[in-house]
């Protein structure tokens, strides 16, 4: 029976799928993350068989191994769909930047320097390997439909060999299966929805929604130095609410660059090469018209990914 190949150590987070858990591999005597999907309904299942078929899609292609979370295994328990993955002990990008700004409330009360941020070599070396992965899913015809923070996992936290990998293809989707697909649909979390899926277009979505996410944490990450607390670009209530403040931002100035450098308090910031490029690319990220924003194959050629 395959779940007694498992030991369960603990409960690693929870989600509306169902849990993840830290389980013990007995046969390979290596730590591993368990999704449990606790769906009841039919609905549940078929979503967990069509994540299932898509990350075997994902693995096997050798040129996606070192830009995914692998999947390890997948079977039945209990009537519980389980999926096996590697096991990535720094977690995802988003607790890591929790963790660095509590750490920094707290020693800026006691008077202890505080915790370098994230350098801007660093967050281009994370833009450059989600790029890799994103330009991969599109060569393949899937659409991830849920980049965020807290799906992207740390493989290794050194500094100088900053190491990330993109997870939960759970929200993913085939571009071959759009055509049978209600629209408008319904997807990505709303602080990294692209302004076409808020908007509700009855057009396809295209990859391209994964890019304005893309954006949005890549702005975050560079925010999250300048800040105490985690604050989303874009962090509206409800979908409303979030088109709002898209449109708030990108009303502020004639240039789309100079909406982008308020937004996220890079105006005060010394005026390089570097940092223009870096605007830049920004901007063609949270280009509003999908048309023209900017595609993960595109993206990987930008200056500012190339000449650094």
């Amino acid at each position: 029976m395959k779940g007694c190949q498992y030991q369960l150590i603990r409960v690693l987070g929870r989600g509306t799928f169902g849990l993840v858990l830290q389980g013990h591999d007995i046969l390979s005597k290596k730590d591993v993350a368990i999704k449990l999907c606790l769906g009841s309904k039919d609905i549940d299942l078929e979503y967990a068989k069509q994540e299932i078929k898509i990350l075997r899609i994902v693995k096997e292609s050798g040129a996606s191994a070192d830009s995914f979370v692998q999947m390890l295994d997948a079977f039945k328990w209990r009537g519980h769909q389980c999926m096996v993955f590697e096991l990535y002990r720094e977690g995802d990008l988003y607790s890591q930047v929790v963790r660095r700004m509590e750490q920094n409330e707290r020693r800026g009360v006691i008077g202890v320097p505080r915790v370098q941020g994230y350098t801007m070599g660093q967050i281009r070396d994370i833009a450059k390997q989600l790029l890799q992965a994103l330009a991969f899913l599109e060569d393949t015809g899937i659409i991830h439909c849920d980049l965020k923070p807290e799906n992207i996992l740390i493989e290794s936290a050194d500094p100088s060999n900053l190491k990330v990998r993109l997870a939960d293809l759970g929200s993913s989707l085939l571009t071959s299966d759009l055509h049978r697909l209600p629209t408008p649909l319904y997807v990505q979390s709303r602080f990294y929805r692209a302004p076409e899926v808020l908007l509700q277009r009855k057009a396809p979505i295209t990859a391209k929604i994964d890019m304005w996410s893309l954006g949005c944490v890549l702005a975050e990450l560079y925010m999250s130095n300048k800040r105490n607390r985690y604050r989303a670009l874009f962090g509206g209530s409800n979908a409303g609410e979030q088109l709002e403040q898209i449109k708030r931002i990108f009303t502020r100035h004639p240039s789309d660059m100079r909406c982008i450098e308020y937004a996220i308090g890079f105006a005060g910031e010394e005026s390089t090469v570097e940092n223009y490029k870096y605007i830049d690319f920004l901007t063609k990220c949270l280009t509003v018209d999908p048309e023209l924003r900017i595609s993960a194959k595109a993206a990987l050629q930008h200056p500012w990914i190339t000449d650094y």
